[in-house]
């Protein structure tokens, strides 16, 4: 068990971190010397911890109850004043205090109960999930609006939090992967050593150790402490901790608060993030190899396609960071080390709509791969797998016809590149993949670049051989290609 000491202007309190931890809450109350004491849970942790919890403080201290249903739903105006309905009915003073024992969604909402409730009462943050290690330290607490995420509430410190490693063992996978991002996102913008650490020892969640797991909490708590110590109230430095978050809380909200999991978003933005610093800043991040950890671990890797960039960026111009409509990025200039850029709406609209078609067009180009296997009936998988795919890309995302002139080379390129001489046999099917797709958007010049391509690089089938199906492709699918 281990301990850090959180100091901000106002007040210093513990996080007491290991298992077993949850028996150092009787001597911090025994401090505050509570008149009574509220415990506010979700409808899972009341059903597997609270007769735990609630028989080590009953003997002691007058307790009540609150459960409110899981998810983030419960962040809400109605949810917060039910609370506080409760609160007066059990006749809670200024000597009460309360703990918030659950995830996130308990803490903020607790918290910000705990903020308003007499103009303030003390308050302790019990967390049971990995994302919470984020949420429970720092002092924010909020509830959310349809407008936007985390939009009403306060800077408001506990007075302590016990967090219990013995809770966490009961949580589902989506969890646990929701709180692995916030991890992540910690050794993003403040320690290289620590993401060498979590990209070495953890390519799935199950890789996820006892002893990993504290680490990850300690080091990830000790990361917001030191932040938060030199600004509590997100005026300047505390800003970095939102990487990710910008275009994570949009989608978050697009989505309808608790259809997407909160760090599956933010995974999302922190993708969205180092590609920004990369392409802005020339950042030599390791984006490929962050998307491609991120796809092994489960998380979303694209924005889903039914979200439009115009619903998005109305979204992200609520974003509390923005001013005067000028939404503020937080970026990387190296991993441990982050810096902020400023966009007005159409500027980051065109730059999503940039990033969102590069990573379509990938999507797209493994696709194909995935279609094209060793052996019969190749030409009709190439062909519905690339019509599907690009038809997709016509109809949902408004494609730029020169974005998909260069898909079209690259999938040339790589199919030429990637597959042997047996698999190309056949090779009909892909010979006709962007004369097919041509059909759909026609690109003057492609043809003639695709060929180019094709015929300077070394295959196993001659040049010629080449020349004629993709000239033969064109004459029945395209007749005016052939003439280019």
């Amino acid at each position: 068990m281990k301990s850090i000491v959180i100091h901000t202007q106002d007040s210093t309190y513990p996080v007491i971190v290991g298992e077993d931890a949850i028996n150092e809450l009787l001597g911090i109350l025994k401090n505050l010397e509570p008149s009574k004491v509220l415990v506010v849970t979700d409808t899972n942790v009341d059903r597997l911890y609270s007769d735990f919890l609630i028989d080590k403080i009953r003997p002691t201290y007058t307790i009540c109850k609150y459960v409110i249903n899981s998810g983030e739903e419960a962040k809400s105006f109605d949810v917060f004043y039910d609370v506080q309905t409760f609160a007066l009915k059990q006749q809670l003073d200024r000597k009460s205090v309360v703990i918030a024992f659950g995830g996130g969604v308990v803490g903020d909402l607790t918290g910000f109960v705990a903020a308003t409730y007499m103009r303030g009462i003390p308050y302790i943050q019990v967390p049971t999930t990995l994302l919470a290690h984020d949420s429970a330290v720092g002092g924010k607490v909020a509830i959310n609006h349809p407008e936007g995420k985390n939009m009403i509430g306060a800077f408001y410190q506990p007075k302590a939090v016990v967090y219990d490693s013995k809770f966490l063992k009961s949580l589902p996978v989506t969890e646990l992967r929701s709180g692995f991002a916030e991890v992540i996102k910690h050794s993003l913008i403040k320690s290289e050593s620590f993401y060498e650490f979590l990209v070495k020892e953890i390519q799935q969640l199950e890789d996820i150790t006892s002893e990993r797991l504290q680490r990850m909490i300690l080091e990830g708590i000790q990361i917001k402490a030191d932040v938060v110590t030199i600004d509590e109230r997100e005026l300047g430095l505390r800003e970095i901790l939102n990487f990710g978050h910008t275009l994570g809380h949009a989608v978050e909200a697009e989505a309808g608060y608790g259809k997407l999991s909160h760090g599956d978003c933010v995974a999302i933005g922190m993708l969205f993030a180092t590609w920004l610093s990369n392409k802005l800043l020339q950042a030599d991040l390791p984006y490929r190899e962050l998307k491609t950890w991120f796809a092994t671990i489960g998380f979303p890797v694209e924005v889903p396609d039914s979200y439009t960039n115009e619903q998005l960026i109305a979204k992200m111009v609520k974003d509390k960071k923005t001013k005067s409509n000028q939404i503020k990025m937080i970026l990387l200039e190296r991993i441990g080390e982050t810096t902020s850029a400023t966009f007005s709406k159409e500027e980051l609209q065109s730059l999503l709509n940039e990033w969102r078609e590069q990573e379509r067009g990938r999507a797209l180009i493994r696709g194909i791969r995935g279609a094209i296997t060793v052996g019969e009936d190749i030409e009709p998988q190439v062909i519905d797998a690339t019509e599907k795919l690009l038809q997709e890309m016509i109809q949902k995302n408004n494609v730029d016809p020169e974005n998909v002139a260069q898909v079209l080379i690259t999938v040339t390129h790589d199919l030429i590149s990637t597959f042997p001489a047996k698999a190309l046999r056949n090779f009909e099917g892909w010979v006709y993949v962007p004369v097919m797709c041509m059909q759909e958007i026609p690109v003057p010049g492609s043809l003639e670049k695709c060929i180019r391509i094709m015929m300077t690089v070394e295959t196993p089938i001659k040049q010629e051989q080449i020349y004629h199906a993709y000239l033969e492709g064109a004459t029945v699918l395209r007749p005016d290609l052939s003439k280019s």
